[in-house]
């Protein structure tokens, strides 16, 4: 079967305040019932910087996650307040 990867990459900008924490956690709570998904890594370095990987059954299963209306909340949030950058790559996982 195949399964993918989504590497999201951030690095917080001094706008970032205690709701970033609020909405990482509710993220987390979150995705962990979604359809398809199979779990997450994630880290935060000194610096800022951070890194989650989150691992998945299918395409259709990432895009359906990108559209919950709660994490729309969390992405704008992410966009407009806490990131200072982001990306966001998909990989299909080759075992």
């Amino acid at each position: 079967m195949t399964k993918f990867a989504v590497v999201f990459e951030t690095e917080l900008n001094s706008l970032a305040d205690e709701d970033y924490l609020i909405y990482a956690k509710a993220m987390e709570d979150r995705v962990a019932t979604a359809k398809g998904f199979l779990g997450m890594e994630s880290h935060r370095f000194k610096n800022g910087k951070g890194v989650t990987i989150s691992y998945w059954e299918s395409k259709t299963a990432i895009a359906a996650w990108g559209k919950d209306p709660h994490h729309q909340k969390a992405q704008n949030y992410g966009k407009t307040k806490a990131y200072k950058s982001y990306t966001l790559k998909m990989f299909e996982i080759l075992t």
